[in-house]
């Protein structure tokens, strides 16, 4: 549980410090107005939903596992669920730091294309 917690903590801060970075890297570096740079989010908005539409499909199999173990679910009866989201949160954090930071490296190069670029690549 310990570790969790701890892992947790990692991926609220790192969410929390990309709402903090968001607007001063396209607004300030790159001069986006604030509701062009403010689109930026949708990303982390949409990643979420598809978040919460996966555990509700896996839900049914949690259900399952509980009812298989007397309404006491293991707690390793969650991990697939963690699992594809720690896979999936690394591939979304990592996939594009140098074309946000660099404008002159980026593709493609208007900015409604960027309004999931963020947390989908």
């Amino acid at each position: 549980m310990f570790l969790l917690s701890i892992y947790m903590a990692i991926i609220y801060g790192t969410l929390y410090m990309l709402f903090a970075a968001f607007p001063i890297v396209y607004q300030e570096n790159r001069g986006w107005s604030p509701g062009v740079g403010g689109l930026a989010f949708l990303g982390i908005a949409v990643g979420m939903m598809m978040a919460v539409a996966y555990a509700i499909f896996d839900n049914k199999r949690y259900a399952r596992v509980s009812d298989e173990n007397k309404g006491f679910a293991p707690p390793e009866a969650r991990l697939p669920l963690c699992m594809v989201g720690s896979v999936l949160f690394r591939l979304a954090c990592s996939g594009s730091p140098g074309r946000i930071i660099r404008p002159s490296t980026s593709w493609p190069r208007s900015p409604l294309a960027y309004h999931l670029e963020p947390a989908l690549c």
